[in-house]
This record gives C-alpha cells, sequence and structure tokens, in this order.
C-alpha cells in the first residue's frame, strides 16, 4: 500500500480501491464536486438564500446566473418574494429574452403576485 499526498489523494494497487480513483468518489473531492448528491430543490434554496444575503458575491452570482431560469422558477414555485424582488432590484438576470418565459411560468403557476410584479418589472425594461 502506498499513500500519496497532494493532488492524487492517494493511490493503493489493491483493486479495491478502483471505484475511488476512476470516476468515483476521489476525482469529485479533488475537483470539489458535491453537487451530485444534492438535490435540486435544496441546492436551489440555498442559492436563493445566499443571494438574498449578498447578491454581489462573485461565485454566488455566476452560480445563479448559470442556473438562472431553473433557480427563478423555483422561487417562484415557493413564493419567494424576497428572491424575485431582489433579482429586480439586482437588475441584471431578467433580460427582454427571458422575461415572458418568466411571466407565462408564473401565470402557470397561479402565482399572480409575481407575475404582476414581472409585468411591471416587463414595462421597466
Amino acid at each position: 500500500m502506498s499513500i500519496v499526498l497532494g493532488n492524487n489523494f492517494f493511490r493503493h494497487s489493491s483493486p479495491t480501491f478502483a471505484p475511488l480513483r476512476s470516476g468515483g468518489i476521489l476525482p469529485r473531492i479533488d475537483k470539489k464536486d458535491f453537487s451530485a448528491k444534492i438535490p435540486n430543490e435544496t441546492k436551489y434554496g440555498i442559492a436563493c438564500s445566499l443571494f438574498n444575503q449578498n447578491p454581489a458575491d462573485p461565485e454566488t452570482y455566476a452560480y445563479f446566473k448559470k442556473n438562472f431560469l431553473k433557480i427563478f422558477r423555483f422561487a417562484i414555485d415557493k413564493n419567494d418574494m424576497e428572491t424575485v424582488n431582489n433579482v429586480i432590484k439586482e437588475g441584471s438576470l431578467i433580460i427582454n429574452k427571458n422575461i415572458d418565459k418568466l411571466i407565462d411560468y408564473a401565470d402557470q403557476k397561479n402565482n399572480k403576485a409575481i407575475k404582476n410584479i414581472l409585468e411591471n418589472y416587463k414595462n421597466q425594461l
């Protein structure tokens, strides 16, 4: 058995450790990829909470922007007025290209309050 510290975490000649090395746990840990086992609802809830606390945080903003439609639909589903208002206040995530999709989604979910907020915001774009 040989343990190597650094980028490879450890190496072992035993086949028992093969699943850990090749596409298993260790490559995900090495890349800090912990997303596989976290349900979307949990991830999006955390993203909303972090965005509401500090929308200017670069990591939070990057994740929020990358997954914006999914996260914002989650906010509509949960009637998360704080996130909706903070996204509008932030000003760069809702654009002409996506606002109609969001209005339609709020309408499909019978969320009249968020639909009205989005329609008013659309008039300001």
